[in-house]
Order: C-alpha cells, then structure tokens, then sequence
C-alpha cells in the first residue's frame, strides 16, 4: 500500500505508531503488539477515523 493505516517507527528501540485505525479497540491492540516485541518504549500517535473526520470539520462559532 502507498498509504498504510499505521505506519511503525522504530528508532534504537523506541517504537512510535502513526497512521489511523478504525476504533479504539484497534488503537490498543496496535500498542499491544509494539509492546509485546522488545520494544523499549511506546509512543503511540494512532487517531482513529472519527477524531480525523472531526478534526476535519469546521468549528462552530460559540456564542
């Protein structure tokens, strides 16, 4: 894929998770299976696809 929904950084050890998937539930079993492989640590910055499409919206002006 050009685009993969999460992408896995590794850098000495230290893993950071990118990209977007489809719940929360997801998100938890990506950081799960980072974890689970000798990493030292975990930055996971996984959004799921609600919080894009909600980032995406225009704000509504509070009065």
């Amino acid at each position: 894929m050009a685009n993969p929904p999460i992408r896995v950084v590794v850098n000495r050890g230290h893993v950071t998770l990118e990209g977007v998937v489809q719940s929360n539930v997801e998100r938890m079993l990506a950081r799960s299976l980072a974890s689970g492989l000798g990493a030292f640590d975990v930055k996971n910055d996984l959004k799921t696809d609600a919080e894009v499409r909600e980032s995406m919206e225009p704000r509504k002006a509070v009065n």
